[in-house]
C-alpha cells in the first residue's frame, strides 16, 4: 500500500469517502490534486506580501484611518472592535467619547508610520486592518483604555452601546 487518506467530517457530509489502497507504482487519485494545488501556490505571491505595508495615516474616527487615500478599519489582534461614531452620534456623550477616540488614536500615530497588516475588507469592501505602531496593537490599546469596545459578532444588533453608563 502506497497511501491512505482520511477523510475529514466536512469530506464525509459530501459524500466523499475513504481511498483505498494502491497498487506500487500507480499514484492516488489525490496526488494530481496536491500536484495542481502546490504548482498554483508555488507561482502566487508569498502570503500577506500584498496585505501589508507601513505608511503615513491620517485619522478619520477612532477605528478608522487613511493611507495613501484609501480608508482602513482598525481591529486588534483579538478581533474586531468598534468605537463611538462621530458623525452619526446618538446622544452627546456618544460625541464626546467619539472625540476622545479620534483624539488618542492622533496621539499613537503622531510622527510615526504605522505598520499595517490587513486581515479582509468590511461588507462595503473597505480594508480591515490590524495597525500596529512600536510594535503594539492600536486597536487593543483603544479598547484597553475604553476608547474602543469588541464587537465580535460585527452584528448591528450587538454593536458597543456608547450613551449608557460604562459598565
Amino acid at each position: 500500500m502506497v497511501a491512505k487518506w482520511v477523510p475529514s467530517n466536512r469530506d464525509a457530509a459530501h459524500g466523499i469517502g475513504r481511498s483505498q489502497a494502491v497498487a506500487p507504482g500507480e499514484p492516488p487519485i489525490r496526488t494530481t490534486t496536491i500536484a495542481i494545488a502546490a504548482a498554483f501556490l508555488a507561482t502566487s505571491e508569498p502570503a500577506g506580501t500584498a496585505q501589508e505595508r507601513t505608511g503615513p495615516a491620517s485619522v478619520i474616527d477612532g477605528d478608522t484611518i487613511r493611507v495613501d487615500g484609501e480608508r482602513i478599519r482598525l481591529r486588534s489582534e483579538a478581533g474586531p472592535i468598534d468605537a463611538p461614531e462621530l458623525r452619526t452620534a446618538k446622544c452627546q456623550l456618544e460625541l464626546f467619547r467619539a472625540e476622545a477616540a479620534r483624539d488618542r488614536l492622533k496621539a499613537l500615530l503622531k510622527d510615526r508610520e504605522p505598520e499595517i497588516r490587513q486581515t479582509g475588507t468590511d461588507k462595503y469592501g473597505r480594508p480591515v486592518a490590524i495597525v500596529r505602531v512600536d510594535g503594539k496593537d492600536v486597536g487593543a490599546i483603544l479598547v484597553r483604555e475604553g476608547h474602543a469596545k469588541p464587537w465580535p459578532t460585527l452584528r448591528r444588533a450587538d454593536r458597543p452601546e456608547w450613551c449608557g453608563p460604562e459598565r
